[in-house]
């Protein structure tokens, strides 16, 4: 009887190492599918954040593309009606830009394209959206100005531009 409650208490301790032992297992191995979701929802996380960037950012020049203008001037059209507001739109183009990539190469015309971004951002307020509309056109949105105040502003932007040092580029 007590070779028997002997044998029956060692091979109860040896269940509970075992359960313990295979607890222990179980709790490294959901450590380890933690911290592989962590790591995979990190990066869904960061590919969100790429994904929306590109539907709506033009890669070359870094401004906003036109999917995201068509909503922006969509949404303060609406605004702008809701509360008799007022806006202006400015769109323009880059003269003879063919002929510049076709006289000094691809390059440079992508060179010159986000110059005249550049130029464009830094010189609206923040509340103003930039967008390149499409190859060599750009559009900007001006909420709460009026078309004369508008017109101030994009003669002051065609100055820039014109008065850019595009020699430095070639």
């Amino acid at each position: 009887n007590v070779f028997n409650q002997a044998s029956d208490q060692r091979q109860q301790a040896l269940r509970v190492r075992h359960e313990v032992s295979q607890a222990e297992k179980e709790k490294e191995i959901f450590r380890l599918k933690s911290v592989e979701l962590s790591n995979r929802n990190e990066e869904l996380q960061r590919l969100t954040i790429e994904l929306d960037k590109q539907a709506h950012e033009d890669p070359l020049t870094g401004l906003y593309n036109r999917r995201h203008f068509d909503k922006e001037i969509e949404r303060e059209m609406n605004r702008a009606r809701r509360f008799s507001g007022k806006m202006s739109v400015m769109i323009c183009d880059i003269d003879n830009f063919k002929k510049v990539n076709d006289t000094f190469s691809h390059q440079i015309g992508d060179q010159v394209l986000i110059q005249v971004s550049s130029i464009l951002r830094e010189n609206v307020r923040n509340v103003d959206t930039v967008a390149r509309y499409g190859g060599e056109e750009f559009v900007i949105l001006f909420p709460e100005i009026t078309s004369s105040e508008s017109y101030s502003i994009c003669d002051r932007l065609r100055d820039l531009v014109e008065k850019a040092p595009w020699a430095t580029l070639h």
